[in-house]
């Protein structure tokens, strides 16, 4: 995330011709006030609730497999 934030922080370095200065100065407008900063870190939001998802699903199906397991355990007695 640190290293992401870094490179979000950036300018571009589009050269200095002045076609490049202002695709430059249009890139930093796009960007807003806070560079892609803000846009890292919402990604490295989605991802965090990506992988809280996961961990749910993973602990539901164990939960799912676990009580399969012994359901039939108790019809095969």
């Amino acid at each position: 995330m640190s290293a992401a934030s870094r490179l979000a922080e950036r300018l571009p370095l589009l050269g200095t011709a002045p076609p490049a200065r202002h695709l430059a100065l249009r890139l930093r407008e796009a960007a807003g006030p806070a560079g892609l900063t803000d846009a890292v870190g919402a990604a490295d939001a989605e991802l965090a609730g990506f992988h809280q998802a996961l961990a749910a699903a993973t602990d539901e199906y164990a939960d799912h497999e676990s009580n399969a397991e012994s359901t039939l355990r108790g019809v095969g007695s």
